[in-house]
């Protein structure tokens, strides 16, 4: 069996050949390659010591990403490529990391501390593949199991148990059932991973291609209530949204990260302080300023007229007040909702949706005038009117892109100074009569 190994690759294989030794691709890029997949990067295993590895390739920029444990990074036409020496890890005390590492001239040695057989195989053009867990037969029978003795992978770091669901999900593959044992045995080592690692590996499972394979996450929910309090009343919201998904595959044709965004929506959606945590799970703060957008306006689409002109001035002034990434996001979050839920009338509620879209995708198009900054009037346009440099020019600003919102062919500038005008007037007629 062969991979298509790219050229730096093969650079990199075939000088470790040349110094007489000899490196394999593994992990990752094996695995992806026979699923025929594009892999992210390219990992290289060598029995060669770093030290030897750096002064071989001392032609490129070298960094020592972790050479304590044996890796260094090449960096060749911008790319990067890690290479790592055969080691044996030892005890990990902290439940994450090994307390010290023992380097081999063994690969066997080397593929036993992988964490699981389908990323536990090794690839050289002359020697051909590596696998001494029967990873390819998983890759093939869709199967997520343990490299060895589960409870050791996972008490040697408790991130491993997230990293099966996510596999499992990502891949749309079963998780083997002393593997599904031990991750449920095992899910008090979760507490020694820090937030920003678990919260790393819960974006990837939000972002899958396979929604209908949640059903695998919602029988592991409890692993939830190790990672922050806030997920042990998740039940409902969890099912939910697997069923969401299950339902709606086709409609989240977005990306990986819109859905991400829905996904996380969805999750929260019945909860009382979403922010509280998501912050809590260290989601990064755009992604939680999305999330709360979808979930402020969740319930806006009830109020929304099939009638055009009131339909498109909606569109619009959604565009204004979350952008028009997030407001994409937001149709997608009203469709799973109204797909999985009963609402009154909710063939005319779809219908609306789609036509919100297709309206959103005009204006975008047409570069309607949903911004202040589009608008063909400035403060100092206003000062020259009349007006005191105050922050009330600042609402007045907002007022006249309402007008525009509800009318684009109107942001010239002699009809926003026209209404800017007749504002003022009225103003001061009220202030004489008082």
């Amino acid at each position: 069996m062969d991979i298509r190994i790219p050229e730096n690759v093969n650079l990199i294989l075939d000088r470790l050949k040349e110094y007489g030794s000899i490196g394999y691709v593994v992990g990752g890029c094996v695995r992806d390659s026979f699923l025929g997949r594009d892999p992210n990067d390219w990992d290289i295993t060598t029995p060669l010591l770093p030290e030897v590895v750096k002064n071989l390739f001392n032609d490129y920029q070298v960094i020592e990403t972790g050479i304590k444990h044996g890796t260094i990074t090449i960096i060749i036409d911008n790319e990067q490529y890690e290479i790592t020496t055969f080691r044996i890890d030892g005890e990990y005390s902290d439940g994450r990391h090994p307390d010290n590492v023992h380097f081999t001239d063994r690969l066997e040695e080397d593929l036993k501390r992988r964490d699981f057989t389908i990323n536990a195989m090794a690839y050289n053009p002359d020697v051909g593949l590596v696998d001494l867990f029967n990873g390819m037969a998983d890759l093939e029978d869709g199967v997520i199991r343990c490299a060895g003795n589960p409870f050791d992978r996972f008490h040697e770091d408790g991130l491993r148990i997230l990293r099966a669901l996510r596999f499992a999900i990502t891949l749309g593959f079963r998780i083997e059932n002393q593997t599904s044992y031990y991750m449920q045995t095992c899910k008090g080592f979760l507490s020694y991973v820090s937030k920003e690692r678990i919260c790393s590996e819960l974006c990837k499972i939000m972002r899958t291609q396979f929604p209908s394979s949640f059903r695998c996450l919602y029988n592991c929910l409890d692993l939830f209530y190790c990672l922050t309090p806030y997920f042990e009343d998740k039940i409902h919201s969890a099912h939910t949204l697997f069923e969401h998904h299950a339902v709606v595959e086709s409609l989240i044709a977005t990306n990986r990260d819109d859905d991400m965004i829905v996904r996380f929506a969805l999750l929260m959606q019945y909860t009382e302080n979403p922010k509280d945590e998501l912050m809590d799970i260290r989601l990064d703060n755009a992604s939680i300023k999305s999330i709360l957008h979808l979930l402020s306006n969740k319930d806006k689409y009830k109020d929304i007229s099939y009638e055009e002109v009131e339909r498109k001035y909606f569109v619009r002034r959604l565009i204004s007040e979350i952008g028009y990434r997030d407001m994409r996001r937001l149709f997608s979050f009203w469709k799973s909702r109204i797909y999985v839920g009963t609402p009154i009338n909710k063939f005319y509620f779809l219908k609306t949706i789609t036509q919100m879209e297709y309206d959103a995708g005009i204006i975008v198009t047409n570069n309607d005038c949903c911004s202040l900054d589009k608008l063909d009037i400035s403060g100092d346009d206003l000062i020259e009117i009349g007006y005191e440099p105050s922050k009330e020019i600042g609402d007045v600003l907002k007022l006249l892109l309402d007008q525009v919102l509800h009318d684009p062919y109107k942001n010239k500038k002699h009809w926003l100074v026209k209404w800017a005008k007749d504002l003022k007037e009225n103003q001061e007629e009220i202030q004489d009569s008082n």
